[in-house]
């Protein structure tokens, strides 16, 4: 009886090496779910901050409305970039297409509905407001 006591302490010492390897796996495995889960539920969140960086490092005033934002789509509506009493840009709604290649993410495609660009041309010399940096690069270097 003494070997099958000692079979069995050495047997149950070696699952609790596995056990813990499991408990490990699995801790680590539901921290992977509850990240996803977190950074899936502030997609919205976290695009918005960084179309608001980009304006903002671009000195643009700007609104829009972001409509959805998913692994393969995201879509933005309603943006009006400049004075919103007279806007520079308007365009009802962007969608931009992304493509996953082996280790990168790249834009696909970006479909614009209704843009419209306001610009006026005075002494001989085209603007287009706020976008005027944008389009042209800095003025001052005439």
């Amino acid at each position: 009886m003494g070997s099958v006591e000692a079979d069995n302490l050495e047997g149950s010492e070696a699952n609790g090496g596995s056990g813990l390897l499991a408990r490990v796996g699995l801790g680590l495995l539901l921290l992977f779910i509850a990240a996803t889960a977190y950074l899936w539920f502030s997609r919205e969140r976290i695009a918005g901050d960084l179309i608001d960086g980009y304006l903002t490092d671009a000195g643009l005033e700007a609104s829009y409305d972001i409509v959805s934002i998913g692994p393969q789509r995201q879509i933005i509506a309603n943006v009006l970039i400049g004075d919103p009493q007279a806007p520079d840009l308007t365009i009802d709604r962007v969608s931009v297409d992304v493509q996953y290649g082996l280790a990168t993410a790249t834009i696909g495609a970006v479909t614009l509905d209704r843009p419209r660009l306001y610009g006026s041309y005075l002494d001989g010399e085209l603007t287009f407001g706020e976008l005027d940096p944008l389009l042209f690069g800095d003025s001052d270097t005439d």
